[in-house]
């Protein structure tokens, strides 16, 4: 037991005693009142006074104490017995003067009543605070013991006989008194208990309905015959009331297929549906919509409360539709993407469409800028819909009905078709295809030949949609109209990708043609301008003639250079340029470059290093274009690299055995938001450096293309005004020491 559990015990019992004495303070001034009066004392009429005034004081205190326990006695039952037995013992100890005063000598009948008065209060006092020891001593001791004392004090036999049964009877009530509170705790134990069990059952109670009354899932109870004998409040989450299911069948409010489908389902699972897997139907509500439910199903037809099955629905309309939705899209994307036609595409949307409203038959309508119908997507109606549908749209277009449904773009809705009572087809088309109401969501099917479609949801009954019905169906109409535009698209860009294919080989000829001319007479400019030079056949008779042969000579090399640039871009933009691969030295190949730009070098009075690891291994790659990218980079280099700079070539392998190799200058350098402009064909910083340095812009952007055509990497590195190192790395597998260590371990 508890402190806290005891203590209230404790407290209950004080409160016993405290009922029982709530008369005390009545009782006490009057019954002395009367001793007062008809008992004659040897005092003074002052001194009996004094005592009942102090009597009746200690009561009129003890009055107010009850008061204000019973207001505030909530626990602490040792401080309020405490103060409770002080009172007690103050009152008696008030009450007992009585003996003295009126005890007269002599007068055995007068004392030996006032000795059984006392022995009254003493049992009273006992029986009526027995639950607690402290406040029934305080009550009964001082009595018995004034008693007791004026007993013996008197001597004679009746007064001593008095005395022995005064103990033997104080024994006996000090017995009784301890049984009667063990009784009492034993009780009140009992007591509190119950109230807590009770309480308990009651809070269990008032949880499980409030749970049941507010729990998002609509719970439904049935008899073994499936009629519903109990629904929650909370069904009215699913569009019902409980007064409208109770006394009917659980399966009413299905449609036959679907109560197939769940009979099936409880069959095949022992008449319940397993663990953490729910059925999924829908029904029309009493709104007239289709509602998708999720339920699990339990049996509970062996158990007495029950009887029966126990239902536990949710509404998931919202979630079904958005899943449909999400489906839906996928489907024809994916059809799409695989180059499906667009009547099997727009077939796909129209049973989406069905499938988030069950209830309805969908078609879709594509017309060209003439309104001409060029596309009949309609899935759930029969083969024949779709010549019929054609008919009708043929000889209605230019009529009353035509100009309804081409007036506006936007939703439109035909709540009864039988309605158009001055449109004899209309009409005959409603009760051919038992069709009432009629919802048509217009959307653009082309932006650019003035093409449109429709999206036609027909009802078997009239009705207007509701708002979500009218979202649902123009988010359908924004997936027909992006599968329309988006395959129209692709047909657009296969055109544009076509004749881009042509322009391009058509540029490819004419560069190959252009350059084959070029380069002819090209080659006798530098021939000829290299004999005058040199004046291999005579003096040319003027120095100036001499110098005028070199511009030529050089001008023809260089335009021959840029002739050979645009080639090769173009050769590889169009993957036609080959590799020949071979082994081949790096060391050489970086040291033939060097000597192919030593004149500028020196002419500049730059300082060119080689820094090569030792044991290099020779790489597998195409010996020309390694030596045109080395060559690039220095030509590179030592143009943008003033007078009395240096240029760092360096080359080493890698931690993870990668080729690295970088040509470092203490050139201009590049800006940071141009490093990736320069690495494109005729990209260059500015038109200023065309003119001062002169190039086409493509020479980075080849030996770019060349790295990557070797399965390697090349990037720049540069800070305005500190110099540019142009890095290339190859892969392994390009280094022949790997290749000959990978065939050993494979041998």
């Amino acid at each position: 037991m508890t402190h806290a559990h005891r203590d209230q015990i404790e407290l209950e019992a004080l409160k016993s005693v405290m009922r029982s004495f709530v008369t005390v303070p009545l009782l006490y001034p009057t019954v002395c009142g009367l001793i007062a009066i008809y008992l004659p004392t040897t005092y003074s009429t002052n001194v009996v006074l004094a005592w009942w005034l102090l009597l009746t004081a200690t009561q009129i205190e003890y009055a107010f104490y009850q008061n204000r326990f019973f207001k505030q006695a909530t626990d602490n039952a040792d401080a309020w017995t405490k103060a409770s037995a002080i009172r007690h013992a103050v009152m008696n100890l008030v009450w007992i003067g009585m003996v003295p005063l009126f005890w007269t000598q002599g007068d055995d009948v007068q004392n030996l009543g006032l000795v059984f008065i006392q022995v009254i209060h003493c049992l009273i006092a006992s029986l009526l605070s027995s639950p607690r020891r402290a406040t029934m001593f305080a009550c009964s001791l001082p009595v018995i013991s004034v008693a007791l004392i004026a007993s013996i004090a008197n001597g004679t036999p009746i007064f001593m006989v008095v005395a022995s049964t005064l103990v033997l009877t104080y024994a006996f009530l000090v017995r009784m008194g301890a049984q009667s509170r063990q009784s009492f705790e034993n009780q009140t134990e009992l007591s509190l208990h119950n109230q807590d069990l009770i309480g308990e059952l009651s809070r269990r109670e008032d949880r499980f309905r409030a749970l049941v009354d507010n729990a998002f899932d609509g719970i439904v109870v049935t008899d073994a015959n499936q009629i519903i004998t109990y629904a929650s409040p909370s069904v009215r989450a699913i569009g019902m009331t409980p007064e409208q299911m109770m006394g009917r069948s659980a399966l009413s409010f299905l449609p036959a297929r679907e109560i197939d489908s769940i009979l099936n389902t409880l069959s095949e699972n022992g008449g319940q549906t397993p663990q953490g897997k729910n059925v999924e139907f829908h029904t029309k509500g009493p709104d007239g919509k289709a509602h998708w439910f999720e339920s699990s199903i339990t049996d509970l037809s062996n158990n007495p409360s029950v009887g029966g099955f126990v239902l536990n629905m949710r509404d998931i309309t919202e979630r079904k539709r958005s899943q449909m939705e999400l489906i839906n899209q996928s489907r024809v994307l994916e059809a799409l993407a695989t180059g499906a036609p667009i009547d099997y595409v727009m077939e796909l949307v129209a049973e989406g469409a069905e499938q988030g409203n069950p209830e309805s038959n969908v078609a879709i309508y594509l017309t060209d800028d003439k309104l001409n119908l060029t596309v009949c997507a309609s899935p759930s109606f029969p083969t024949h819909f779709k010549q019929a549908i054609s008919d009708f749209w043929d000889n209605n277009k230019t009529k009353a009905f035509g100009d309804i449904v081409t007036r506006d773009e936007g939703l439109l809705v035909m709540e009864d078709l039988l309605d158009f009572t001055d449109q004899p087809d209309v009409i005959e088309f409603a009760k051919t295809y038992s069709v009432r109401a009629l919802w048509m969501q217009r959307f653009k099917a082309s932006d650019v030949d003035g093409g449109s479609g429709s999206i036609a949801v027909y009802h078997k009954e009239p009705r207007k949609p509701s708002k979500w019905e009218a979202a649902y169906l123009q988010g359908t109409a924004q997936l027909a109209s992006i599968a329309v535009n988006r395959r129209r698209a692709e047909q657009n860009l296969r055109e544009a990708t076509h004749n881009a294919e042509l322009a391009n080989r058509a540029k490819t000829k004419f560069l190959a043609n252009m350059s084959h001319e070029l380069r002819t007479p090209l080659n006798a400019i530098i021939g000829f301008s290299d004999i005058m030079k040199s004046e291999l056949f005579g003096a040319l008779g003027s120095p100036r003639y001499t110098e005028y042969a070199k511009d030529i000579n050089d001008s023809g090399a260089h335009l021959l250079n840029v002739i050979d640039d645009i080639l090769d871009i173009s050769k590889i933009e169009a993957g036609r340029y080959q590799l020949e691969e071979s082994d081949m030295d790096l060391d050489e190949c970086m040291r033939w470059s060097i000597e192919m730009v030593r004149p500028r070098t020196v002419e500049k009075s730059l300082v060119v290093t080689l820094d090569i690891a030792p044991g290099l291994p020779a790489i597998n790659a195409d010996r020309r274009a390694i030596r045109q990218i080395m060559l690039n980079l220095l030509s590179n280099a030592s143009k943008f690299t003033p007078e009395f700079g240096t240029i760092a070539l360096a080359a080493h392998v890698t931690r993870n055995g990668s080729l690295h190799v970088s040509v470092t200058d203490t050139g201009i350098g590049i800006p940071a938001d141009k490093l990736k402009t320069v690495l494109e064909p005729f990209g260059q910083v500015d038109d200023s450096n065309a003119r001062l340095h002169g190039g086409t812009g493509l020479g980075l952007s080849i030996t770019k293309a060349l790295a990557e055509l070797h399965d390697g990497k090349f990037w720049l590195e540069s800070k305005l005004g500190h110099g540019t190192t142009a890095i290339m790395t190859l892969p392994p597998q390009r280094l022949c020491a790997a290749k000959i260590e990978k065939k050993a371990a494979a041998d």
